[in-house]
């Protein structure tokens, strides 16, 4: 398993969809001297292919999922259950703890929302989250890092680093394929 690194990696449509008018998805996670989490991703797409949300929106709101959204996955090592992460480039972002595959979904407490960055043009998106300490598990987490991409008509394609699966399925967690290295000192 790769070491995560600052590096911008690919993300792959899935090879039961399409990928659709988009040229680049890429994201990058790294760890923080203060214990934290940031990630980013950057989205490149031909004129009048992806539907963004249109309205602002901030802080906690559900069902990201169902429209362009962002998406983290963390589990420690040997822990069966893991952290699910939205982020929406309206502004909302969403927290979820499990205790297994798709069991026990729950609001993951944070001790500070976390802080989104966005540029957006025409056929651009960068999207910058840092997440809090707490956000993580106490140990170094494995990762999965994807995006549900909505199309003009409303179809939505499936990106990640790695599909295990013959459906979509980002809660698989051989899916979680980057292992998080903590800087020096943290613990």
């Amino acid at each position: 398993m790769p070491a995560l690194q600052a590096d911008w990696l690919d993300l792959h449509p899935h090879p039961s969809g399409q990928g659709g008018n988009m040229r680049r998805v890429t994201a990058m996670a790294r760890a923080r001297e203060d214990g934290g989490l940031t990630l980013a991703y950057r989205l490149e797409w031909s004129a009048g292919f992806l539907r963004l949300p249109v309205v602002p929106a901030s802080g906690r709101h559900n069902t990201l999922w169902h429209h362009t959204c962002l998406e983290a996955f963390l589990q420690a090592p040997g822990e069966a259950g893991y952290h699910e992460f939205n982020f929406s480039p309206a502004g909302a972002w969403a927290a979820y703890r499990f205790s297994g595959f798709r069991q026990d979904m729950e609001d993951l407490p944070l001790s500070l929302p976390p802080t989104l960055r966005i540029d957006q043009g025409q056929e651009h998106l960068y999207m910058e989250c840092q997440l809090p300490r707490d956000a993580l598990p106490n140990e170094a987490p494995r990762i999965g890092l994807t995006a549900i991409l909505e199309d003009r008509d409303g179809g939505l394609h499936f990106w990640a680093l790695h599909h295990p699966a013959p459906r979509p399925e980002f809660h698989d967690q051989n899916g979680f394929v980057l292992q998080l290295s903590r800087p020096a000192g943290v613990s």
